[in-house]
């Protein structure tokens, strides 16, 4: 992958990527955010994505963006929706999964300062996307 200036280099954490440039493509994925980063899926989701732009997550050593389909310079497809390159994880939200996220979104109360006492999943198995919602304390120290 060549570094630059587009937006979505600029989302990488550069100071920890490897020297190398390739990329690891997955089938599926599973992300866990806590609940105070949850909240910013539906900016992420309904502000940016929907507009064909993404939107990134950043842990001291992790990124996370979302990528709509219409973003150049991704490692990510249509083909190949999940991939990782160093410490930058990408992944792909197909247009027609916009609508469903966000209703999902609404339903699990995201969009309100809902305190959850258990974890919260929401599953799009035609994606093998599933997104967890929890507590911080319980998770491990790399999650977002």
């Amino acid at each position: 992958m060549s570094m630059s200036s587009s937006s979505l280099h600029k989302s990488c954490p550069l100071r920890y990527q490897p020297y190398s440039a390739d990329s690891i493509s997955l089938d599926g994925i599973e992300i866990t955010l806590a609940p105070y980063a949850a909240k910013y899926l539906i900016l992420a989701i309904k502000d940016r994505v929907r507009h064909g732009r993404h939107f990134t997550f950043k842990a001291e050593h992790l990124a996370l963006t979302l990528v709509s389909e219409t973003v150049s310079g991704a490692i990510v497809k249509k083909s190949s929706p999940y991939g990782i390159i160093g410490y930058w994880i990408q992944v792909l939200i197909p247009n027609e999964l916009v609508p469903r996220m966000l209703e999902d979104f609404h339903n699990l109360q995201l969009d309100s300062n809902t305190e959850y006492k258990e974890s919260q999943e929401l599953y799009w198995a035609e994606y093998k996307l599933k997104l967890i919602i929890d507590n911080p304390n319980k998770l491990d120290p790399t999650c977002l």
